[in-house]
């Protein structure tokens, strides 16, 4: 039973919560529909009326955009928008007890609106719950609250979960043995939860412009891969709460080159909720000992399974933007540039301490300059392409100025990089007046300047001259070249008469043989498809939050929300995609029918297709 509190008896206030003693409560926080950004604070944003869309503005995408507001394939007029502030934002909503008639916060009792059966289910308030259980008319075990542990579970989230325990008992035994304490007497975290939540096939598509650029060289016209989500639960008093979780893009063994056996994490993100707030045996906190933990563990796992390479941006987050999970705690840093990437980092040496990962670089030594003795001129068509990578997104506007330029533009310079210089790229005339290397000097230039940031960890040694995975079982590595290595194919013909090659500087360094795991056949996995639309992608999971006000600025509400999220994951049935509109709603609010079984229609685009037509709709309108 629902309501605003009007109804409430006169033994109890209508206007305060029994379990929190507050009164009416606000969500201050609305999100910019353009950047993403929370307008917190009687911040200033610009909206549209509820029957037109949900559309909203911070005042700073208000100011650059122009008379046409476009969203999705509609547009607004610009005069629609009406100026609004933060200060009294939407009321959280209310409960009440069919028991003693009592009210309370949804979020703070957690209530779980979507399974209230339309407001038919008979709902009993934690208090009048603890008092049946005292006077022994209810078990304990029949006050039940969503669980992590029952979310499936899979070959990768047991390897990850398995390996964070592990971790966390041995790293406890270091800080009892440098406390001189008992290992006991030292606080743990308990009750953490890995899960993949989201394994989906998708296919990358390259643009028309792009493939155009790499016509000579037959570039793949499209990129198949895994799309998956994971996320870490930990239980507190007694409630699973999110607290960590990433996107990753799989890129198999039947994936072309260059994406093939490549990783992309794209998307990081986590909540401050970690138990306990303490440090690790490293320094760390340990929440950080157990974000990189997780990490690894997926590296690890990867690498078994035949991955080479794995790719991720060091991006932080605008102030107020959110990755993943909506609205963050007010007192939650958010890292800069240089603490974000040196975080990175000590998870990265740490991966390398444990042969996780062989070695590091980023993508513009991989990719743009010629490496020592390497027989491949740089090129486009070996630079790796992953869904929402970084260096894409200027590249359009790089291949632009390539198109209209002139060679005139481009002139053979000797790059400096640290203490050292590495040659330009060596060709031909034929070679330099091609897109392809006038494309890749112009982006190169601009990567280079925050390259650090573009991080590229190996998880596999790559021959320096075919770029190519060693995996015959042996490899050769130069004594006085950082991360040199050579294939037996490369070595064979390269060094006919002596296992020696002279360096850039004009040193002969020799070469010593090492034996290196054989890369398995395939990259496939046991583990089977586990869709959800709601995860689809981070914009989806976002928007989904943002909608339904799955906030975690606070604990109540990131407990709140947490316990939505694991419903709908494990009841992934429950949602529908609009076929109109694209967005997701609970199945149930859908339109749909006999005759068209596969249109759905979300509530909002049936009030537009009515309001504009003057009658109900039909399939017919669609």
């Amino acid at each position: 039973m629902q309501g605003s509190g009007d109804e409430a008896t006169a033994s109890f206030s209508e206007n305060i919560c029994r379990l929190c003693g507050e009164e009416k409560l606000f969500y201050e926080v609305v999100p910019c529909s353009y950047c993403g950004a929370n307008i917190k604070k009687s911040g200033v944003y610009y909206s549209l009326s509820d029957a037109e869309g949900g559309l909203t503005l911070c005042k700073q995408c208000y100011n650059h955009c122009g008379k046409k507001i476009y969203c999705g394939e509609k547009s607004y007029s610009k005069e629609k928008l009406r100026r609004m502030s933060t200060k009294r934002g939407t009321e959280e909503d209310w409960v009440q007890c069919d028991k003693c008639q009592g009210w309370q916060h949804q979020i703070c009792t957690l209530y779980n609106q979507v399974a209230d059966n339309g407001g038919n289910a008979k709902y009993t308030c934690p208090l009048c719950c603890l008092k049946e259980i005292k006077s022994g008319n209810r078990l304990s075990s029949e006050v039940r609250v969503q669980s992590a542990c029952n979310l499936p579970r899979t070959a990768l989230s047991d390897h990850i979960e398995q390996r964070l325990q592990t971790s966390l008992r041995e790293d406890r035994e270091l800080r009892a043995k440098g406390s001189g304490k008992g290992f006991l007497e030292v606080p743990s975290a308990e009750d953490l939860t890995v899960r993949v939540v989201h394994t989906g096939k998708r296919k990358l598509k390259v643009k028309d412009e792009f493939l155009d650029l790499f016509k000579p060289n037959d570039y793949p016209s499209q990129f198949p891969y895994t799309s998956k989500m994971i996320l870490l639960f930990q239980k507190i008093g007694g409630v699973d709460v999110v607290l960590f979780g990433f996107y990753a893009e799989e890129y198999g063994s039947d994936c072309g080159d260059p994406n093939s056996r490549c990783i992309y994490i794209s998307y990081l993100d986590s909540i401050k909720y970690f138990r306990p707030s303490v440090s690790s045996a490293t320094g760390d906190a340990l929440r950080t000992f157990a974000y990189h933990e997780i990490l690894i563990g997926y590296l690890e796992y990867c690498k078994k399974r035949g991955f080479v390479s794995c790719h991720l941006w060091s991006c932080p987050p605008q102030k107020g933007q959110d990755y993943l999970f909506y609205n963050h705690p007010e007192d939650q840093r958010t890292l800069t540039a240089p603490k974000l990437r040196n975080w990175y980092q000590t998870m990265i040496q740490k991966a390398i301490k444990e042969k996780v990962v062989v070695c590091s670089s980023n993508v513009y030594d991989c990719h743009f300059r010629a490496s020592c003795g390497s027989r491949y001129p740089v090129s486009a068509t070996r630079l790796p392409f992953f869904e929402g990578d970084s260096w894409f997104n200027f590249a359009g506007n790089v291949l632009k100025e390539v198109n209209e330029g002139s060679k005139s533009d481009y002139q053979r310079k000797r790059v400096k990089t640290g203490k050292h210089k590495a040659k330009a790229v060596q060709c031909t005339d034929s070679l330099y007046d091609s897109k392809d290397f006038l494309f890749m000097q112009k982006l190169g230039r601009i990567l280079q300047q925050g390259k650090k940031d573009f991080i590229v960890m190996h998880l596999r040694h790559v021959c320096s001259h075919c770029n190519q995975p060693i995996s015959s079982g042996q490899g050769w590595f130069c004594d006085g070249c950082t991360d040199f290595w050579l294939c037996e194919r490369c070595h064979d013909e390269e060094n006919s008469v002596a296992d020696s090659h002279w360096s850039n500087k004009g040193k002969k360094h020799s070469f010593s043989k090492v034996a290196v795991d054989i890369l398995p056949s395939s990259t496939d996995d046991n583990d089977g498809p586990i869709e959800n639309l709601m995860l689809r992608n981070r914009h989806r999971f976002l928007m989904f939050c943002q909608k339904k006000h799955y906030q975690f600025d606070t604990l109540r509400r990131a407990k709140h929300s947490s316990m939505m999220v694991l419903h709908f994951l494990s009841r992934p049935d429950s949602l529908s995609e609009c076929s109109i509109c694209a967005n997701i709603s609970l199945s149930e609010d859908f339109s749909t029918w006999e005759t068209c079984p596969d249109l759905q229609v979300c509530p909002q685009c049936q009030v537009q297709r009515s309001s504009s037509r003057g009658h109900p709709v039909t399939c017919a309108d669609f």
